[in-house]
């Protein structure tokens, strides 16, 4: 299943702030139980869309080599239907940028290759310190994630206005 920019996305559960996630505090179990569903399901077709490996989702999904088999866990659980949990916060703050990343990225590049050819190649603005986005987010942490999603915002913003 392929992701694009005419793809309906389920709305954000509320305003955010550039380069915010959608994750709060107030959240219900069921609520962040059907967030981690929902969420890796989304995750799987960006991960296609993108060409990601398998040691490349581990670290936008923040699991260290060592968790492999969580990863393989989750994975087989999701294809045969199944339940995978629910993931705690951290990672379904992962999972809310990414997703908006991607629609960012997306909603810039209408042409997928264009949006695959922005993401890997190497970018002179500051953010990135001539590294790709994708490299960027691969550094693993979250304010990189944050801050990728946040250079896309502000490009969005200011090509709309």
């Amino acid at each position: 299943m392929a992701l694009h920019a005419n793809r309906n996305f389920p709305p954000p559960s509320g305003p955010t702030a550039p380069g915010r996630s959608n994750v709060r505090p107030h959240h219900t179990k069921d609520e962040l139980k059907a967030m981690t569903q929902v969420g890796f399901k989304v995750f799987l077709a960006i991960k296609d869309d993108w060409g990601l490996t398998p040691a490349q989702c581990m670290v936008l999904l923040g699991l260290e080599e060592s968790n492999r088999s969580t990863w393989n866990l989750w994975l087989s659980r999701f294809r045969q239907g199944k339940d995978i949990g629910t993931f705690d916060r951290d990672r379904l703050e992962r999972l809310s940028h990414l997703a908006q990343i991607y629609r960012g990225v997306t909603s810039a590049f209408p042409d997928e290759r264009h949006g695959l050819g922005w993401l890997s190649a190497p970018n002179t603005n500051p953010v990135f310190q001539g590294a790709s986005p994708l490299e960027k987010m691969l550094s693993g942490g979250m304010q990189d994630l944050a801050s990728v999603q946040s250079y896309l915002e502000a490009v969005l913003l200011s090509a709309a206005g």
